[in-house]
């Protein structure tokens, strides 16, 4: 209960007040299935905030199955040689939601064969290539604790003949590192929140249940080449932080459709990362007070994210820009009805009617 009271809502006219911030209680009350999602996200949040091709992330959901060692590797080829949360091109988390021992973390990366005790294929493979080792765990540890785990796992490359049992690269993300990393994404700040069932304002959306509802799938979104090319174009300038654009338009052309499609996941273009970074607030329910305060409160914590904020009127789109433009992590779509003609160095998509053969 306390927790949910200090993340509550500040003012009852103020439902946009809220701490968005994760602590490592938070992390420690996750299960297996939603930490393993959380590292998903991280990983391919992390790759596209470094210019990482999303190709080079993968993470596997399912945790039923033998992994030889990995749950999720991220590798890489030129570019920088590593992020904030990324220790060299190669890197291999393992994610444990269980209780782990040192002794546990050094039989972790082993297994038997045949009587012979051996190197796990994945966690070799990344030491073989120079590589690092990440194990990525639920709760929080002392730095003893930490060093205690670390050590174990050096005396099982040991006891394997790894003569660089000393020298690799070894780490463990705890529930502290953790929340610092989540704490750089609004969309995994959200989904912790969420999992760990603390309320958040009923106003903001992940794509995914912007997506759900019914008058989105009721519907397949027809194009031209028109719309074909803002698709484009938007997908291209959403591609690195600190991006703004608008589209206006009467009502009934598709200006709110477009935008969640512009931000859908498509394996004919590197797009699978935008929907996980977006958030969607209608400001036609929620007070341009609440939705700027929101932005304040995000930018002042160099969280990063795309805000996509529907029926925003060009006094609040321009407020929001200004915070936006003051040293943000944060990228801005906003959505209008009303066409007013303004100077700007960002895309200001006018929407149209569509050709007759796409009514059609």
């Amino acid at each position: 209960m306390k927790e949910c009271k200090r993340r509550s809502v500040l003012q009852e006219g103020d439902r946009m007040s809220f701490v968005f911030e994760v602590s490592h209680e938070d992390i420690k009350r996750l299960d297996a299935v939603q930490l393993t999602k959380i590292l998903s996200k991280l990983l391919y949040l992390e790759s596209d905030k470094y210019g990482i091709a999303q190709s080079c992330a993968s993470c596997s959901l399912n945790i039923t199955v033998s992994d030889g060692g990995e749950d999720g590797l991220v590798k890489w080829e030129g570019g920088p040689a590593n992020t904030d949360w990324f220790k060299s091109r190669y890197n291999l988390f393992q994610c444990k939601a269980t209780n782990m021992s040192a002794g546990a973390c050094k039989n972790e990366i082993l297994y038997n064969d045949s009587g012979t005790l051996k190197l796990k294929p994945m966690v070799e493979r990344a030491f073989d290539n120079n590589g690092c080792y990440i194990l990525f765990y639920y709760d929080a540890l002392s730095p003893i604790g930490e060093k205690e785990r670390i050590d174990k796992i050096r005396e099982g490359l040991k006891e394997v003949g790894k003569s660089y049992w000393n020298i690799v690269e070894i780490y463990i993300y705890d529930a502290n590192r953790i929340a610092a990393w989540v704490n750089n994404y609004i969309s995994v700040i959200i989904d912790v929140l969420r999992y760990n069932r603390i309320s958040i304002p009923e106003n903001l959306l992940m794509w995914e249940e912007w997506n759900g509802y019914e008058k989105h799938n009721r519907y397949t979104f027809e194009t031209d080449s028109i719309l074909i090319g803002y698709i484009k174009q938007l997908r291209d300038h959403f591609s690195s932080e600190n991006q703004i654009a608008r589209i206006v338009g009467a009502s009934g052309l598709g200006k709110t459709r477009l935008a969640l499609e512009t931000f859908r996941e498509d394996n004919d273009y590197d797009s699978r990362v935008l929907s996980k970074k977006v958030v969607y607030i209608d400001a036609s329910s929620t007070g341009a007070k609440s939705i700027i305060s929101l932005v304040i409160g995000l930018r002042r914590r160099n969280i990063s994210g795309i805000i996509v904020v529907d029926n925003c009127s060009l006094k609040l789109h321009k407020k929001l820009v200004n915070e936006i433009n003051n040293n943000s992590k944060l990228s801005l779509l906003t959505i209008d009805y009303v066409y007013e003609e303004i100077a700007t160095n960002y895309p200001l998509i006018e929407l149209k009617a569509v050709s007759t053969d796409v009514i059609k």
